[in-house]
């Protein structure tokens, strides 16, 4: 699965700048957890590397910045501070994350918002991206993996968490 996120990050983030036809973007990443977590956030911050150097490779210069570990009520205000301070491009890396990318998007028609799931609203601004990830995936090769006869024989702890726009 990582290296399936690493490429939306990689394809959406390409996208942005590429619409926005700049030499020079600066794109804000905010993931729910740390860049380093081994898990969600440090892929789709991989991704956004990777991103990166394939802007380079273009010729456009990405300077990426980051806030991690936010709390669902952190992201608005944060994705607001970015898009105030002229970033082309904030990327909410968290599925509770939508309703605030979706209302600072509202607010800054000029900065492209992409968050990691949809909304529970058809009324998306045109500055407004998501992507869903088949999470319930997840679910399957985490329950096969356990029983798996090339299972290493650990313990394996698998979590799931509550989160509404996952729920549809």
């Amino acid at each position: 699965m990582r290296p399936g996120i690493q490429f939306l990050s990689v394809i959406a983030a390409v996208g942005m700048i590429t619409a926005a036809q700049a030499k020079d973007v600066k794109v804000a990443y905010l993931p729910c957890g740390q860049i380093n977590d081994h898990s969600w956030s440090e892929t789709g911050y991989e991704g956004m590397k990777l991103a990166k150097e394939a802007l380079a490779a273009d010729g456009i210069q990405m300077t990426l910045d980051y806030t991690e570990s936010l709390q669902a009520a952190q992201v608005e205000p944060a994705a607001r501070d970015y898009a105030s301070r002229g970033y082309a491009a904030v990327v909410l890396h968290c599925a509770t994350f939508s309703g605030g990318a979706l209302n600072a998007a509202k607010a800054f028609p000029n900065t492209k918002f992409l968050v990691s799931t949809s909304p529970d609203t058809k009324d998306l601004p045109k500055n407004f991206w998501f992507y869903d990830a088949s999470q319930q995936e997840a679910s399957f090769l985490a329950g096969y993996d356990s029983i798996s006869p090339r299972s290493s024989g650990r313990s394996k702890a698998f979590a799931l968490a509550r989160a509404s726009p996952i729920q549809r």
